[in-house]
């Protein structure tokens, strides 16, 4: 199937590459996957995020089942050709790490490679730039204006999966 076919809505295939592949490549797979659309408010945190050659940076939404709507095995399909094999994987996307059997313990058993990912929400900043650790919201409900506001007196932590 082709990409015509929709067989990858939601999923922005270009976009390890910034989302234009005549402009810029990726041979080696050194570069991070930024799983969000470039209208996300997110987007320039994103691009501005440091890569790392002995990583698999993957930036997305997630929670603790999924990553921009993939499950583990889902994403672990992606990420074939995208990562070098057993290349640990990095998964800054929200809660990915959080509680048992989260989506990053799954995709660290399917690929047989570390993986890291928060357990709280990671958080981008005006300045268009990331919070070292995750945390949670200072509110729980999300019909709160505190919801969408980091509780740093709480700090979150980044989980390591091993296989």
């Amino acid at each position: 199937m082709t990409w015509l076919s929709g067989s990858f809505v939601g999923i922005n295939t270009y976009a390890y590459v910034g989302g234009s592949p005549l402009k810029y490549v990726d041979p080696l797979g050194l570069e991070k996957i930024i799983l969000l659309p470039p209208n996300d408010p997110n987007y320039p945190a994103a691009e501005n995020t440091r890569d790392d050659p002995e990583v698999c940076l993957v930036i997305s939404h997630g929670s603790p089942q999924s990553v921009n709507h993939m499950n583990a095995k889902a994403l672990h399909k992606f990420l074939k050709g995208k990562c070098k094999p057993k290349q640990p994987v990095k998964l800054d996307a929200c809660r990915t790490g959080q509680g048992e059997d989260s989506i990053a313990e799954k995709l660290a058993k399917l690929r047989k490679t570390p993986v890291a990912a928060p357990d709280e929400r990671t958080w981008t900043t005006p300045w268009n730039t990331n919070f070292d650790n995750p945390y949670p919201p200072m509110s729980p409900d999300p019909k709160s204006n505190w919801n969408n506001v980091p509780d740093i007196r709480k700090p979150g932590t980044w989980r390591e999966f091993n296989p």
